[in-house]
């Protein structure tokens, strides 16, 4: 049980991420429809983190509460890149692949140390990133076909 609080903290920590990323990169767009888009997927990360903080306590653990150190540099990164590439193609771009990278490794966490449980509940998350995915894709088309 050790091992598997530890695992979903990981993946916790990934969802804290993406908060801050998409918190970050998104408050440098105009309001308008992609905004709201982008806004609609921080939710959802939102959203997920409340679901795995509840099944940690749940089984008694200590639920991580932030992204950490790792957290702070890619929000810091984000901030960067839009200062230096403040585009809207660029942001989803910045922005999918973080969705990508987080998704591969959380994904990769889970295979190793949940059990059944712990496991359904991940794959529902994922199912959600993987909508996510599908969404900035689209994005992407968007956005490149307006240039």
């Amino acid at each position: 049980m050790e091992r598997e609080i530890e695992v979903l903290n990981k993946i916790l920590k990934g969802e804290y991420m993406a908060i801050g990323v998409y918190d970050t990169l998104a408050s440098n767009l105009p309001a308008g429809s992609l905004r709201e888009d982008l806004s609609s997927i921080q939710k959802d990360h939102e959203r997920h983190a409340q679901i795995l903080t509840d099944y940690i306590k749940q089984r008694g653990g200590e639920p991580v509460t932030s992204a950490g150190m790792a957290g702070s540099m890619a929000e810091m990164m984000s901030s960067i890149r839009t200062l230096v590439h403040p585009n809207e193609q660029d942001i989803i771009r910045q922005l999918y692949d973080g969705e990508d990278q987080g998704l591969a490794k959380a994904v990769q966490y889970a295979e190793r140390d949940l059990g059944p449980e712990a496991r359904a509940l991940v794959e529902q998350i994922f199912s959600d990133e993987h909508d996510h995915l599908k969404t900035l894709q689209r994005l992407l088309h968007q956005e490149a076909s307006q240039e």
